[in-house]
């Protein structure tokens, strides 16, 4: 190791030769020594041994510039810099900048500081932007001034004109330009590429990739791509192809999942969660689906809330609907319609203003459909069958189960309507009420009947009421045996004497009987019809006083026959006053 001023004088041969040696010597080891050559010159390079860092004289040949330190306990090299280190091309100016690339940070003036430029072209435009990073063939090779940009990939946030924004893959913000705000970001090929507005935070290969509107967030491959120059803002796509499609117009949509709203075009508001859900949704507004394949076919719905597996799955423009559980309102279009629970609603197509809540309550049939409108069901498997009845309302476990095309009807109470004390399901049964565990309708399609029961109890024909409470009797608040009748003249006309009396009041039979047992009763009759009473009864056969008074007998729609004893009453009142009379008759003759 050693340093010389290099210069050889005139000596004999070997001296000179010696001279020689001594200034390769100096010239291999980088004019190595503890302390400065005595004799220097510009682009000098010399080894301080004393601190181990390899220096260069600078132009002016007034100083000398740190170029590496060797590190020989852990045998590396630390490179040291003050100013800027240009690879390739031109020498800018600026400091504390790295460039590498043919023409990197070549426009770079004295107050363009921090930059690290790698790649052809990369930050070629910039002059006084400061601690830019960029990365890669074209990266940032538009931005001139603003700073804490990094960008890394081929033509990566090429024209960005802002500051603190980040690009990573080829062409990520490639046409960024918006014009003001900060602070963008992009991951991925071609993620949000034609964006010119901020801020946009796309991360996924082609995420919002034709956005150019503002404030998107989109996380995914294709998320948010849209397809030519978008304008949509304000929405969030999360998931594989989420908001795929937005178009101009699109805004404060969110979607998470896989595909999730990937075919909204224009329209606004909508919540989508859940892989595919709301997967078909275009123009539609203000709908929120949670749940995979949730709205998966709805097209221009609004105000639609389905949450759950399949929820509202068919529904292209159901309104104002909302579907609670797994495949609830899974083929509902309709409109004002509420279903809560698993295939709640399942087969209604176009119905208005259905309510369902709970397991299959209202669930429909697969061939028909439900049409029917304003009907409501509560209760496992409730109002099941309904397709085109209108006006029900279920309230119970299998209450109305079978119901189908029936209106108008109100039944309460565990399988009601349904299964209970023998009868027949009411199917298109209309305007009915029944009320208690297993209270039925005489038929099927029965209608204007009134039942109460506390267990099975069974009407007794159309336009009837039937009140059981088991084996007891119904009281009234006043204690009264008689209910009271409106009976005022002025809602009366044609009103004249009626003579029926003692005659016909003479010719009716007072039997004492038994009720046959429901296996006993005449083959004319259903078994149903039976009366569970037991003992000896005191009454009137209806085919004996029809004979005599006709208007108290009716003959009910199950064929069974009734008694209306209020006429009786006041044929009584009639027979009295005959036998009032005769009995003055014979007081005047004694």
């Amino acid at each position: 190791m050693s340093t010389h001023d290099y210069v050889i004088a005139n000596a004999d041969g070997a001296t000179v030769r010696a001279d020689i040696n001594s200034v390769l010597q100096a010239i291999s080891s980088n004019n190595s020594s503890g302390s400065d050559p005595s004799t220097t010159y510009a682009f000098q390079f010399y080894m301080d041994t004393g601190d181990n860092t390899l220096k260069i004289r600078n132009s002016a040949n007034n100083a000398y510039i740190d170029i590496v330190t060797l590190d020989s306990t852990n045998n590396v090299v630390n490179v040291a810099f003050n100013g800027t280190i240009k690879l390739d091309g031109n020498y800018p100016t600026g400091t504390s900048n790295v460039a590498l690339g043919d023409t990197a940070l070549d426009s770079v003036q004295a107050g363009g500081t921090h930059n690290t430029a790698i790649g052809a072209t990369a930050g070629t435009a910039i002059t006084t932007g400061d601690s830019n990073t960029l990365i890669g063939s074209g990266a940032g090779d538009a931005i001139v001034s603003v700073s804490e940009n990094t960008a890394v990939g081929f033509n990566a946030l090429t024209v960005a004109v802002t500051a603190q924004n980040t690009a990573v893959g080829s062409a990520a913000l490639q046409a960024y330009a918006a014009s003001s705000g900060t602070g963008s970001t992009a991951v991925g090929y071609a993620a949000a590429t034609t964006a010119t507005s901020n801020p946009i935070t796309a991360v996924g290969t082609e995420a919002g990739g034709f956005q150019t509107g503002a404030s998107n967030t989109f996380l995914g491959t294709s998320a948010g791509k849209g397809t030519g120059s978008s304008t949509a803002e304000q929405n969030t796509g999360i998931g594989h192809s989420a908001h795929s499609v937005l178009a101009t117009g699109a805004t404060a949509n969110t979607a998470v999942g896989a595909f999730a709203g990937d075919a909204i075009s224009t329209g606004d508001d909508n919540v989508t969660i859940g892989r595919n859900s709301g997967t078909s949704i275009n123009t539609g507004q203000n709908n929120t689906l949670v749940g995979s394949f949730s709205g998966n076919t709805t097209t221009t719905a609004t105000n639609l809330t389905a949450i759950g597996h399949n929820a509202g799955y068919t529904g292209t423009a159901a309104t104002q609907c909302v579907f609670v559980g797994a495949q609830a309102g899974y083929e509902t279009t309709g409109s004002n319609n509420t279903f809560v629970g698993y295939q709640a609603g399942y087969y209604n197509t176009s119905p208005v203003s259905n309510t369902a809540f709970g397991y299959q309550a209202g669930f429909g049939n697969s061939s028909s459909k439900t049409t029917g409108n304003h009907n409501h069901s509560v209760g496992y498997q409730a109002g099941y069958s309904l397709t085109t009845g209108n006006n029900n309302v279920s309230f119970g476990t299998q209450a109305n189960f079978s119901l189908n095309s029936g209106s108008s009807n109100v039944t309460v109470g565990y399988q009601a309507g349904y299964s209970g004390g023998g009868g027949v399901a009411s199917t298109t049964a209309s305007n009915n009420i029944l009320i208690g565990q297993g209270a039925m309708a005489s038929a099927g399609d029965a209608t204007h009947q009134i039942v109460i029961a506390s267990q099975n109890g069974l009407g007794k024909g159309n336009s009837t009421g039937f009140i059981a409470p088991s084996t007891g009797g119904v009281f009234q608040g006043n204690n009264s045996a008689n209910w009271s009748t409106t009976s005022d003249r002025r809602i009366k006309k044609n009103i004249e004497d009626n003579k029926t009396g003692l005659s016909a009041i003479e010719k009716i039979k007072v039997r004492n009987f038994e009720y046959r047992k429901p296996e006993e009763v005449d083959p004319e009759l259903a078994p149903t019809d039976a009366i569970e009473k037991e003992g000896t009864q005191v009454g009137v056969i209806a085919q004996e006083i029809k004979d005599v008074l006709p208007d108290v007998v009716t003959t009910q729609s199950t064929g069974c026959m009734s008694v209306q004893p209020d006429n009786i009453t006041w044929y009584l009142v009639n027979a009295v006053k005959e036998l009032s009379a005769k009995v003055k008759e014979l007081e005047q003759k004694s």
